[in-house]
């Protein structure tokens, strides 16, 4: 028996729906736990594999064919505008995109509410127009490349965004951005002249859902970005780190080997 496992996090509660090759859902349920949503999440997991009759969420997962994953509370965070800020690089035409907020605000208005409602003014967008970049590429509805890349567009692109970044973080702040070819890979390293980290979380801050409690209080956020980061490098045959400077401040870095390309 072979199982689809779906688990959704929200601000209390985080479920977990379980479906077996035969259609049949078995349900389970725990409480979020904000500090570290994974271990919420693994709990609600353990439920499921109990009422499937199971002894641990380890043998489900064994079994498992496809895991989905959702988070409300990432949701509420783009609700509630508590995220971290964040820049966006996109196909060169679409800049505009998350800007245009359109939507059938009008459906079921009269002319003159409908004109009203149009003049109103636009919530701000999640993302800024200053810390948006377009590039050149076209990828279509199949994932086949019909533009490549340029990529020295994202390297002007990304040069942008850090530049905005220091811009809109406030005259104090310090980002540092360095790469470099080392051997047979590329290493990219971003520094900053903050607090950095307690040096027993290094190992953690790249594992799902995990937040530092010092980060927790200063501001919001899911704790997912790095684990994604970390997954997609390990995938590609890279690694990424994070360390505290001995100068002060914090340093997150990543390396991809070298790969030649085809004839």
């Amino acid at each position: 028996m072979q199982y689809i496992v779906g688990v959704d996090i929200g601000g209390t509660f985080t479920d977990c729906v379980v479906t077996d090759t035969e259609g049949t859902l078995t349900l389970g349920k725990a409480l979020s736990t904000p500090e570290d949503f994974s271990i919420g999440a693994i709990h609600a997991v353990r439920d499921a594999a109990r009422n499937l009759g199971l002894n641990s969420e380890q043998d489900l997962l064994a079994l498992t064919r496809l895991f989905f994953h959702a988070c409300t509370v990432g949701d509420n965070t783009l609700v509630t505008r508590t995220g971290v800020k964040a820049g966006l690089i996109t196909t060169r035409g679409f800049g505009d995109t998350i800007l245009m907020m359109r939507g059938r605000t009008t459906e079921d208005l009269t002319e003159t509410e409908a004109f009203r409602a149009a003049s109103q003014s636009k919530p701000d967008p999640i993302i800024p127009r200053p810390l948006i970049e377009e590039v050149t590429e076209r990828i279509d509805y199949r994932g086949s490349v019909l533009i490549r890349l340029d990529t020295t567009e994202v390297e002007t692109a990304i040069r942008n965004l850090l530049a905005n970044a220091v811009k809109y973080g406030g005259s104090q702040a310090t980002i540092q951005l360095i790469v470099r070819a080392e051997d047979d890979e590329v290493r990219v390293q971003v520094l900053d002249n903050g607090p950095g980290f307690p040096h027993d979380e290094a190992g953690r801050l790249f594992e799902l859902y995990y937040r530092s409690p010092s980060t927790a209080r200063q501001a919001s956020g899911s704790g997912i970005g790095l684990f994604v980061c970390a997954r997609l490098l390990n995938a590609m045959g890279g690694r990424a780190w994070a360390a505290n400077r001995p100068e002060g401040g914090a340093e997150f870095g990543f390396a991809l080997r070298v790969m030649s390309e085809d004839p």
